[in-house]
Formats: structure tokens, sequence, C-alpha cells
């Protein structure tokens, strides 16, 4: 077997290895339970191969046989199979040659990762390996984060103790009572006690950020989304090694500042604002007006001295003064009402 293997992979056209393969792979005959030997073989070489491309046409072959009512290995192997053909691809992706998206992400690799994911799901409960369903549990929390599902990648993250990764998604999604509940999680005292304790432990995720692991920045960070603070957006840029990472970021920081400028101001001007969202003038009143039509906050721009006023507190004070005005109006009115009803009943 090993012979054939390493003469396939010496071939020079990526077409024929390809048909090499899946020609081999027939004649392993994974109908048979007792070929399982061969299969861990035949899969521990073709991880090992360096093209992608190849890996991914002898998977989609792989897996459709797996999948073949003729297939008699057990189930737990092959939610075992279609966990590593996940993981290889997510490794493979970040580190590939292959097209990208504008987020630096080889989506074709993530799309075939997520497929074999999934079919993975329909075998969860065959699972006897602890090291399989941990890699299933990350593969699907990295999906999810390179797919902009933060929440859902938060979630994932902090189920495995990765601290970093769930509060880095956490700052990146975007509001919502789901974020609200992670980041409330993130910051429970037994998870910043577990944050604290697991300093200077080795990582066991396979895509973490390479930069430093400064655990309490993040949790100064997400306490100040919490409180509905300011955040600086240098405290955490340096913290985002990941290019979609950095894409969420931008858009989702700017959000967040310019709801608790709302909050804080009642007008501020053009310069002072940019000078807080750490954006160009231009930039700060596009997103600005964006915020506004879409009825996040109350405001209008004066262009004329580049002034941006907000109003949702000034109204909010004119509604409530004016129904407490109505009120009494309405409770004066009744008390008349009722002594003259009495003064009618007395004559």
């Amino acid at each position: 077997m090993d012979a054939k293997l390493q003469s396939i992979a010496s071939l020079q056209n990526d077409s024929e290895k390809v048909v090499r393969y899946t020609e081999l792979l027939r004649e392993i005959s994974i109908d048979a339970s007792d070929e399982k030997s061969l299969v861990e073989q035949f899969v521990a070489h073709l991880l090992s191969v360096p093209s992608l491309q190849v890996s991914k046409q002898v998977f989609q072959h792989f897996s459709s046989s797996l999948e073949s009512s003729m297939c008699k290995l057990d189930d737990s192997y092959k939610f075992t199979l279609f966990v590593k053909f996940a993981k290889y691809l997510l490794e493979q992706s970040s580190s590939s040659s292959t097209v990208v998206s504008d987020e630096g992400v080889d989506e074709s690799s993530v799309a075939n990762s997520e497929m074999y994911l999934n079919r993975a799901k329909f075998l969860l409960s065959k699972c006897k390996d602890e090291e399989s369903m941990r890699d299933f549990k990350l593969c699907d929390a990295i999906i999810s984060d390179l797919k902009g599902r933060f929440v859902e990648a938060g979630l994932g993250y902090l189920a495995l103790k990765d601290f970093r990764n769930a509060a880095i998604c956490a700052t990146l999604s975007k509001d919502s009572y789901q974020k609200t509940r992670l980041i409330a999680k993130l910051l429970a005292p037994p998870s910043v006690a577990a944050v604290m304790k697991a300093k200077g432990e080795e990582d066991t995720t396979m895509a973490t950020d390479d930069g430093d692991n400064d655990e309490e920045g993040l949790l100064n960070i997400l306490k100040s989304i919490q409180l509905g603070r300011i955040v600086d957006a240098d405290a955490i840029k340096s913290k985002l090694t990941k290019p979609h990472h950095l894409n969420a970021f931008v858009a989702v920081n700017l959000e967040h500042n310019l709801l608790c400028v709302s909050k804080l101001y009642k007008s501020i001007t053009l310069v002072e604002l940019s000078n807080i969202l750490k954006v160009n003038e231009r930039e700060a009143e596009r997103k600005g007006i964006e915020m506004i039509s879409q009825g996040k906050f109350k405001g209008v721009f004066d262009q004329e001295v580049g002034l941006l006023e907000f109003l949702k507190n000034e109204e909010e004070e004119e509604v409530h003064a004016l129904r407490t005005l109505t009120d009494k109006i309405a409770q004066v009115c009744d008390l008349i009402t009722k002594s003259k009803s009495k003064d009618g009943v007395r004559a």
C-alpha cells in the first residue's frame, strides 16, 4: 500500500493523481470492515498531500463512499473521518495560495469544511472518541468565526475554554441580546478566574491569533462594551491578526462608539467626533448619517459648521414633560367633574 501511495504522490499531473487515488480507494474496498487499517493508512497519506486541490477532489469521492449503503465501517469511525477532512481543509485554507475573499478567507475550503462537518453532525451521537469530539466542536467554532457568525463562534470557543478567541468574537459581534449574554458569561467570576489561572498554559486551538495573550486587556474591553463606554480602537486592533476580524471590527466598533457618543453628548463637532472614532471626518459623517437613517439614534448634521446635534434625549424630555402635563390636566378635569356631580346631588 505504501509503495502505491508514494508512486501516485510522485506524479506531476494533479488530474492524474486524483484518478489514481480514486482507483486505489476502490481497491481498498471500504465495504469490508476488516479493511480499516488500510483506510487509516490511505487517510494519513492523503492528509499529507501538498496539493490542496488534489485532496479536495479525493475527499469528495471518499465521502460519497462513506455514505454509501455498502460501507461497513462503523459510524463512530465515519464521524472521525469527516471531522479529519473538515479540520484539514481549515488548517490548509489559512496557508493556501488559492484565491481568497476580501476578508482573507479561502471561501471554497471553508464551504467544503462546513459540508463535511454537517455530515459529521448526523453521526454526532455515535462518536466515541473525545479527541474527535473536541476537534468537531473546534471546527464548528472556527467555521462560524470565519463566516462572521461571531456570537455563535464565541459561545463555541467559550465552551472549549478558549477565552481569547471567545472575547474577540464577542467584541466583533453586532449588538444583540445574544452578544450581551456572551459578554456576561465571559465576565462572570468563574470565567475570569479560569482566564487568570490559564495564563501561560498552552493554547489548544489550531486557529488562534498570533498576538500577545493580554487577557486583562480583553477583559477591560469587554467591560467597556458592557457598560456602554467608548472603546479605544487601538486597544484591540493590535490583537487582531486575521483580516476578517479587522474588517468586522472597523464597522462594529465604529457603530458602538457612535452610539456611546450619542448618549454622552448633546452635540459634537465633526473634528471631535473623528478624533474619538479614529476615522476621518468624511467617514464619521457618513456613518452618522447611516445610523440616523436606520433609526439607531436621532440627530441632525449642520454641514455648514460641521456639527452633529443629538435629538433623542431632548425629544424624550419634551415627550415626558408633555405626558406629565396631560396627566395633571386630566386629573384636574376629573376632580372638577366629580365636584360638580356632588353639587348637583346636594341641590
